[in-house]
């Protein structure tokens, strides 16, 4: 019995250096990345998010996306509203551009590619059952970062459309992108609706995925 325990117990501590180890490199990854990059061009002095174009197909007719591939990495940085596009096969800067100018010229990064924190709720706004547990659970559910804390009926339940709201103006981006994930266009929250405790909110409707 003592060497089964002591057996589980080397077990749990290599899974805990293994982890480790993993949440290391991957911090050193991206900041090899960003230091690559830096020898090409002058980066904007700022922490910078790192993100992957992992399905081209989802990123639209974007004109800062035309040139990209599966794999491309993007880098973000907020405060100078720039984005890098990065080809790390070959070592070359593809494009820059803004990340948000205008809505014209605007960059618009999809959920499933960048990294998020955000707690969203969702609203059915049809009268299709169990409709929110079903879009939570094969959609949402593989996007990191994304929390649904809230799910309800909506006030209506004859929207069309699919809404994508920035409950408090502090997430732009970030609807942008869950707009373009989904099908869906960014709008202000209807009037009736009740604010939910959430960040971002998606009224369901008809064309939903």
């Amino acid at each position: 019995m003592r060497i089964v325990k002591y057996f589980f117990l080397l077990i749990l501590v290599i899974i805990v250096i293994v982890s480790v180890y993993l949440k290391f490199v991957r911090k050193s990854s991206d900041k090899d990345l960003v230091d690559r990059v830096s020898k090409l061009m002058v980066l904007p002095n700022e922490v910078t998010t790192v993100a992957t174009v992992t399905d081209k197909s989802k990123l639209g007719d974007a004109e800062f996306f035309k040139k990209a591939v599966n794999g491309d990495k993007v880098l973000l940085f907020p405060n100078a509203a720039r984005a890098v596009l990065y080809r790390p096969s070959i070592g070359k800067i593809v494009d820059v551009g803004p990340i948000q100018t205008s809505k014209a010229e605007a960059v618009p990064t999809p959920a499933s590619t960048v990294k998020l924190r955000i707690n969203l709720a969702l609203y059915n706004g049809t009268t299709e059952k169990l409709l929110t547990n079903k879009i939570e659970k094969s959609i949402f559910s593989n996007i990191e970062g994304i929390v649904v804390v809230e799910k309800d009926m909506a006030k209506r339940n004859d929207y069309q459309e699919t809404l994508v709201v920035d409950v408090n103006n502090k997430y732009k981006d970030a609807a942008n992108g869950l707009a373009v994930d989904i099908g869906g266009k960014v709008a202000d929250l209807p009037e009736g609706e009740l604010k939910p405790d959430a960040d971002i909110l998606i009224i369901l409707g008809k064309n939903h995925p």
